[in-house]
């Protein structure tokens, strides 16, 4: 690859045009992905990186009109797979898993994977109140019963499973039960007999 950067920059040189980067989402040098050189908000700490190869900041609105948010094109996509965000915003599938496996991007994506998943189950119980709502929806019980039970709430779910509320009851306590009822009738039994005896 070196070999061919070479050589698009002799082209340049000769014919006095402006060399265009195979790949904008790979280094100067086109070894490597972009990574910390990608953002004007750390390029700086690259001392061989160049601001010609800032594309996005990591902020939350666009710095200038020149970079773009990435946090605010990943959140409009809304893509939990990631893959077509990385498709269409970055060099591809490699480049998103190499961009996330760089320690100084980990604890971003980490904020913007758990608020893309809040805002998902937001949107998505919004729609479950809309059909609660609606009494001639199909679904109108079922999702009433779900609100009721908050059933997207992890927590309340233990909480409530802890209080024995809506856990599934163990075979050993099926059979307990049922030893302890017939020992009990059992002795209903015997107490029948005497008092008949007696």
């Amino acid at each position: 690859m070196a070999k061919e950067y070479t050589n698009g920059i002799k082209a340049i040189l000769e014919t006095n045009e402006e060399y265009v980067r195979p790949n904008k989402f790979m280094s100067s040098r086109m070894s490597q992905w972009l990574a910390k050189g990608m953002f004007i908000d750390t390029y700086k700490q690259m001392n061989n990186s160049d601001v010609e190869d800032c594309l996005y900041t990591l902020g939350r609105v666009s710095h200038d009109d020149d970079y773009p948010s990435l946090y605010q094109l990943y959140m409009d996509f809304d893509d939990s797979t990631e893959y077509l965000f990385a498709e269409e915003h970055l060099g591809g599938w490699d480049h998103w898993v190499f961009l996330s496996k760089q320690t100084f991007f980990l604890k971003e994506l980490s904020r913007w994977r758990e608020e893309l998943e809040l805002r998902s189950k937001a949107r998505a119980l919004g729609a479950m109140k809309a059909k609660a709502n609606d009494p001639n929806d199909k679904d109108y019980y079922t999702c009433n019963k779900f609100l009721l039970e908050k059933g997207w709430d992890a927590e309340h779910k233990e909480t409530r499973a802890l209080n024995g509320y809506a856990r599934k009851t163990s075979k050993q306590e099926i059979v307990d039960t049922a030893e302890e009822l017939y020992s009990i009738k059992e002795i209903e039994g015997h107490a029948k007999r005497v008092v008949l005896d007696s």
